[in-house]
């Protein structure tokens, strides 16, 4: 399948200029020789086209990614940790740019999850969450400790969101509407002929 969910890591351009700080333009160089993940399930995280420079709260960011709900992926400059910027709203998603790409890898690998059918079946959801649970904190133990991005996957997993079917759909989710299908599942909205 085309959308199947596969890793790839992806080496960002660096076209950071004097007006930087050295520390952020040396932890960009860093990300570049390193890379980031391509994406994470299509839409739940996207590298962008390159790495950019961002100051919240007076620190420093590098953004190399977005996520679902306008927010940026990045590297704190300070401590190399990443985390997910929301307007000035900072939250951790893992302890350093190697266990980011570890914990993406290992989510990536678990897939698939569940299929439509199984959604409902506790026992099927359930395991998928323990298994991508596991898989997380195997990589990262703090990944999970607070509600974060991580934390939100999982959620979004418990509640049936990532059944096969529908996260290699061809259709881009991240603008979908969704309405409750007859069987009280949530599902993209299609019009109706």
């Amino acid at each position: 399948m085309n959308n199947w969910p596969t890793f790839t890591l992806v080496h960002l351009p660096n076209e950071l200029d004097g007006s930087v700080p050295d520390d952020a333009r040396m932890a960009a160089n860093d990300l570049t020789r390193q890379g980031v993940p391509k994406a994470l399930l299509r839409h739940r995280y996207q590298a962008d086209e390159k790495i950019t420079h961002v100051v919240v709260n007076r620190k420093n960011f590098l953004r190399f990614g977005s996520s679902i709900g306008e927010s940026s992926m990045c590297m704190d400059v300070a401590t190399g940790s990443i985390v997910i910027l929301q307007w000035t709203l900072v939250g951790f998603v893992s302890s350093s740019l190697e266990k980011f790409i570890e914990t993406v890898k290992a989510v990536t690998a678990r897939f698939p999850f569940y299929s439509v059918k199984d959604v409902l079946v506790e026992e099927v959801v359930d395991g998928a969450v323990k298994d991508v649970m596991d898989a997380i904190r195997s990589v990262d133990e703090r990944a999970l400790e607070q509600d974060g991005f991580w934390t939100s996957l999982v959620d979004d997993i418990q509640m049936g969101d990532f059944a096969t079917e529908w996260t290699v759909s061809q259709h881009d989710t991240r603008g979908l509407i969704l309405e409750h299908g007859d069987d009280g599942i949530m599902r993209p909205w299609r019009k109706r002929r």
